[in-house]
């Protein structure tokens, strides 16, 4: 099963849906989401999608892209996960690099098949990437990190996702 996922992960690719455009979420008012489906040499991959999602009023953080494939029973399996500025962070628990371990990830980092595979058996797919590995440098903008996340998932034509819509409306006046 790794090695199919593993020729897809890094496969050249195209995101197939077009338009592409965040969306609001359909769980909670707050959140953008965008989809797309993947072709491999011009085929529509069946389940195989690249994602995103951030918060309307969280400007310029808060992103999360990633790759996963779902399969026709509806179980899904992470393949990639980039997140740029989180608002919160998280660690690797015991995973990973003892200088890893234990360690609050809170800036931008990344979930990689290929570095996850390296933890032993089916924990990529079970336990969703637990392994969280810093992006170094931080990219500056949303477009440094699509395109950081793009070379990463050989996206051809990922400079055709657009800039989430973010909003100030619901920031809280500060006074400035």
């Amino acid at each position: 099963m790794y090695e199919q996922f593993l020729q897809k992960y890094q496969a050249e690719k195209d995101l197939y849906n077009y338009p592409l455009e965040w969306k609001p979420g359909s769980n909670r008012g707050n959140f953008l989401r965008l989809n797309a489906a993947i072709s491999i040499d011009g085929v529509l991959q069946e389940g195989l999608n690249f994602y995103g999602r951030t918060t309307i009023d969280t400007p310029d953080r808060n992103v999360t892209l990633g790759m996963a494939f779902t399969s026709l029973s509806g179980r899904g399996v992470q393949l990639y996960r980039a997140e740029w500025r989180p608002i919160s962070g998280h660690n690797n628990r015991g995973f990973g690099p003892q200088d890893l371990q234990h360690v609050e990830q809170t800036s931008s980092h990344c979930h990689d098949l290929v570095r996850n595979k390296e933890l032993g058996g089916d924990i990529w797919r079970v336990r969703g990437l637990p392994l969280a590995l810093p992006i170094q440098p931080e990219p500056q903008t949303f477009s440094a990190f699509l395109e950081l996340v793009g070379e990463t998932l050989n996206l051809l034509n990922v400079s055709s996702v657009p800039e989430p819509p973010w909003t100030l409306e619901s920031q809280p006046d500060l006074g400035l």
